[in-house]
């Protein structure tokens, strides 16, 4: 314990707590700035599927109107 002690009055031991406490800030920040930035892109994700998913929508509806048969043509396949 007394060695400790020593180690961590010493000049050497000082730096090496306070680099360490310096690099861990500095991996503490890039970790929440990472989950920050990737919840964003994935908002962004989100909001583009449920764009595209209601022009899916619509298109299904406007489809539902016409007589079965009238969207075949040469190129229809079952």
């Amino acid at each position: 314990m007394i060695g400790i002690v020593a180690f961590l009055s010493s000049t050497v031991g000082r730096v090496l707590v306070i680099g360490g406490g310096v690099i861990a800030l500095w991996v503490a920040f890039a970790s929440h700035y990472q989950s920050k930035g990737a919840a964003k892109e994935r908002a962004k994700i989100e909001r583009a599927g449920e764009k595209n998913a209601a022009k899916a929508e619509a298109a299904r509806r406007s489809v539902d109107k016409l007589p079965d048969g009238s969207l075949r043509d040469k190129y229809f396949r079952d």
